[in-house]
This record gives structure tokens, sequence and C-alpha cells, in this order.
């Protein structure tokens, strides 16, 4: 899957006004499908706070929601963009400790999320920054917390899929899997594929992935799934059956799956798996549903069907980054393309496509 990968370096943009000093371009989101580039100052950093120099920034599902829905700053600015970032650390303020220029690191955009102090907003989620653009800032920086230390061995492309890997630890743990249980995913994108890497770590290997592209569903066996589906032409209920196996309870017909995590978020999952779910089967919602979804609660009643959602990775980043080292191979082979920042606007345009797994935009300076 390796050699499959592809580099994209084919244009490069013409900058404007762009004195190399104190205006940068960044990454931005105007209105519905309208992505620009756009010149805007250098980051200067307070006592508290980083300049990190990106290296490299994987594109998000959350970034293309985003933009197709025309997403801006609550003041009605545009939306800068980008938040699966590594770089180097170039400014260090003052008051900052432990961290010094040079330090490679990994972002986690994620540590002032619940904070109450935090009127800002998130790196590339609301925030005054984004991390499709030269340099950002990291404001009231710590070590450990708001980034981490790249692990040696690990180039700064690998780490930056640290964000879906913590996303779909998140999503395991909130669905408590255990080792002789059998799970199924819904997606085959990067948090599905993530998931197997996890699944497979735990010692769960009865694991069935579902999708509707034949290429993601590829990568997902190659990886360890035991079993795929795919959803635009099988039966899912019929053929989970086949592999998960089949009970009757309270004469109705279940297959034997103990946990479910939809990561596709699509209209209709969830009121299939109540249907098919048995006694007690657990369903994990990490997956963004945009619209409301009309479900049996008698069903979730009656089968005492637990459903739990899962965002983000509230605390599992420290120990995503431990086990980087370990999952660096996996990481290279799922990821499909590497854009320069150039091409990024190519890079947007070809995200989601079916043979695309993961896009890295990388910096060279």
């Amino acid at each position: 899957m390796r050699a499959d990968r592809r580099v994209c370096f084919a244009r490069r943009l013409s900058i404007n006004n762009y004195n190399g000093e104190d205006v940068m371009l960044q990454l931005q989101i105007h209105g519905r499908n309208d992505l620009r580039l756009d010149n805007v100052q250098e980051p200067l950093a307070g006592p508290n706070d980083i300049i990190v120099q990106t290296k490299a920034c994987g594109i998000c599902g959350t970034d293309l929601i985003y933009r197709r829905n025309g997403r801006l700053r609550s003041e009605g600015q545009p939306l800068p963009i980008g938040h699966e970032a590594t770089g180097i650390v170039t400014t260090v303020g003052e008051h900052v400790k432990d961290i010094q220029p040079g330090l490679g690191v990994i972002i986690n955009p994620m540590a002032k999320s619940a904070d109450p102090a935090n009127k800002l907003g998130i790196l590339g989620n609301g925030a005054p920054e984004g991390a499709f653009a030269h340099r950002f800032l990291v404001r009231d920086v710590k070590l450990n917390e708001d980034v981490f230390e790249i692990p040696p061995g690990v180039t700064y492309e690998q780490a930056a899929f640290t964000d879906p890997l913590g996303v779909a630890l998140h999503a395991i743990y909130q669905g408590k899997c255990q080792p002789s249980e059998k799970v199924v995913i819904y997606g085959a994108g990067p948090i599905g594929l993530a998931a197997i890497l996890w699944l497979k770590r735990m010692g769960i290997n009865d694991i069935v992935t579902i999708a509707r592209s034949s290429a993601r569903l590829g990568r997902a066996l190659a990886l360890g799934a035991r079993s795929v589906i795919d959803a635009s032409r099988e039966d899912v209920a019929e053929r989970l059956a086949q592999f998960h196996g089949v009970d009757l309870y309270k004469n109705s017909p279940v297959v034997g799956t103990d946990v479910f995590i939809d990561l596709a978020g699509a209209a209709g999952i969830v009121p299939a798996i109540l249907d098919m779910a048995k006694f007690r089967a657990r369903v994990v919602l990490p997956g963004v549903h945009e619209e409301p979804e009309t479900v049996s609660l008698f069903t979730v009643m009656r089968k005492e069907i637990t459903i739990v959602g899962a965002i983000g990775y509230p605390t599992e980043i420290p120990e995503v980054v431990a086990a980087l080292p370990d999952l660096a191979d996996a990481i290279t082979d799922i990821t499909s393309h590497l854009f320069a920042f150039d091409n990024v606007l190519d890079a947007f345009a070809m995200a989601g496509a079916p043979e695309c797994s993961k896009i890295i935009v990388t910096f060279d300076s």
C-alpha cells in the first residue's frame, strides 16, 4: 500500500504582497464551499505563548464539514482551519517552561476545549489561528498538555496522524471494548482505519468494517479487519449475521456483535443498528450526524442497548504519542497522499474521494 502513496507538488501559487517577514499565507473559510488562501499578519507570541513553524497538517473530516457549511468565526470573520498539526517551535515566550526553540512538537488542539477561561476557541475550530499556515500561535502553552514532543524516529507527517488516532481510541474506550468481543466499525476513513490499529493492539481480532468504497475496504483488510462489508451492494444485516452469528431475541433475529462504532455518521445507520443489535449490545457514536435521526426508544429499552457519544480525545493524547513509534509504519500505509502547502486547495478538492484514505499537507518552510 505504501507504494500507492502520491506526492503532489505540481502547481505553485503566486503570493501577493508577501514580504517574508510580517505577512504569510493562511487557509480560511469565507462561506459555503468558499476556501481561500489569504495574506495575514505573522503571529506574535506573548510571554506565555509559543510560535510553531508548521511542518505537516492533516485534512480532517471536520475541516470538510466546516467548508461545506461555510462556518465562520463568531464575529463573522473568515475561519482559519487546520488542527492536525506538527511543527518546530521557533519562538518561546519568556514565561514558558520546558520548551525550547527547535523542539519538534505535536499540537493537542483539545487541551483547552473544556476550559471556561478559553474565550478564543480551539486551533482551527473557531480560534483566530489555524495550522494551514506557515506559522501559528499556541497560547498559554504547557508541555505535555498543549504540545507534545515528537518521539524519536517518528516523522512530522506520521505525527500529524495523532488526531485520528486519538478520536479512534476515545471511541473504543467509550465502547468498553474487550478482547473476547466482536466489534463492528462503520466507516473506513482515517479514523475507522485507526480504530482497527487500536483494536488489534488490544487483542481484539473479530473486527468487521462496513463502508461503501472497495478501495477503503481493501485498506481495512490489509490493516487487520477480519471481514468487510460493502454497504453499497451487500445486505449489511445478512452479511453481519454470517460473520458474527445470528440468534433470536423475543422472536426477532439479532446479530452477535457486541459493540458497534459508527464513524460514518450517515442517515439510517443508527436505526439499522438498533434493529439488528442483540440484548445489551453497545453503540458508540463518534461520527458526525448533521441531521436529526428517528430511532425507536422502545427498542433501546427492550434490548437494554447502551448508546454513548464520543467526541475528540479528552484524555488520550499521551497514550497516542507513546504509541506512535510502534504505529509509524501503519500510519505511512494509511497516508494515501502528500500535498505541498502551495497545493492545499488541490488537496481539499481531492479530500473525501474514495481512493483517498488520509491526506497530509506538508510545509517546506
